[in-house]
């Protein structure tokens, strides 16, 4: 009895081991492929999105963990929904907040602080330095990142030190065309105010000159207006004689235009006159028509008459015609046996 009890518990305990042992190698093979899934997330996210390496580890492990959530597993099994999403809510927080402090706290990190090893990578492109974590090619011109060490600092320090003293030369050569400038407009100034001193003089030169010209024009001026006073009188004179002239020539036309209104005015009552009569007597002549229309209405309407008088009295006597024939043979043949 108690040799097969032994032999129930060994052979319980050989087939949990084997249970156990069967979800061990599926939780291997899980990992394996989770790990081989989020390998060629994190490798496609760098080759075709151009991602550098925390912001393409970041997306590999949030679809990594998506996917392993959607598909079934061990894990799965064992655990719910909530606690899986919840596990993996914390690992890809954990994974994004790494690669916010790359971004943000160690953004100028570029040499490991122990070691002095580089950190970064970097590629001199039209747009300017990019930097990289890992090596490779620059995704938009396809330049290969180069190590960014001590050497390269140096180069880049001693290409700004270039810089500032070319800059610092361009300054010195600025100062000096500005103070060349400053010189050449107080040359400029100074030649403008004896030009303008001198175009003073000429002014006032021209001024006296003008001056005197003008006096001259007025002399000249106040002669031509004593001239032009004399034959405006002489004009004033035969002015008023044409004046006189004219008013008499225009009392004779008035007095023609009047001859000619009372002539005009004599032929249009004349021509009025004439009028009238014709008008009267085309009245009589309307008036004595009409008249005759009307008799000749009377004397129409009067035969008319007469003709129906005749008329009616023939139709009486033809009535009593007929009448006689009809009473006389009525008679006859009252008489016929």
């Amino acid at each position: 009895m108690n040799s097969i009890k032994a032999k129930l518990i060994r052979w319980g305990l050989a087939i949990v081991g084997i249970v156990f042992a069967f979800l061990a190698l599926l939780s291997l093979l899980h990992m394996g492929a989770a790990f081989g899934l989020y390998a060629a997330l994190a490798k496609w996210a760098t080759v075709r999105l151009g991602l550098d390496y925390y912001a393409a580890n970041t997306l590999a492990v949030a679809l990594t963990s998506v996917i392993l959530i959607l598909l079934p597993n061990i894990p799965g099994i064992l655990l719910p929904v909530r606690h899986r999403l919840r596990i993996a809510g914390v690992v890809v927080g954990i994974t994004a907040a790494v690669g916010a402090l790359v971004y943000t706290v160690g953004r100028d990190v570029y040499f490991d602080r122990t070691t002095g090893e580089p950190l970064r990578y970097y590629a001199d492109t039209p747009d300017g330095r990019v930097f990289s974590f890992t090596p490779g090619f620059e995704p938009r011109y396809g330049i290969e990142f180069k190590p960014y060490t001590r050497d390269a600092v140096n180069r880049e320090i001693e290409q700004k030190r270039r810089e500032q003293s070319r800059q610092l030369e361009r300054q010195k050569q600025e100062e000096e065309a500005r103070r060349q400038q400053a010189i050449e407009a107080q040359r400029r100034e100074a030649d403008a105010l004896r030009q303008q001193e001198l175009e003073r003089q000429r002014q006032e030169m021209a001024e006296a000159r003008k001056q005197q010209a003008e006096e001259s024009e007025r002399q000249l001026e106040l002669k031509r207006l004593e001239a032009a006073e004399r034959q405006q009188a002489l004009e004033q004179q035969r002015l008023e004689a044409q004046e006189q002239a004219r008013q008499a020539d225009e009392q004779r036309r008035l007095a023609e235009q009047q001859r000619q209104q009372e002539e005009a005015e004599s032929r249009r009552r004349e021509a009025e006159r004439q009028r009238q009569e014709a008008q009267a007597q085309r009245q009589r002549q309307l008036e004595e028509e009409r008249e005759q229309r009307q008799r000749d209405e009377q004397r129409e309407a009067a035969r008319r008459q007469e003709e129906e008088a005749e008329r009616a009295r023939k139709a009486e006597r033809n009535r009593k015609i007929f009448s006689e024939a009809q009473r006389l043979a009525d008679r006859w043949l009252r008489r016929k046996p």
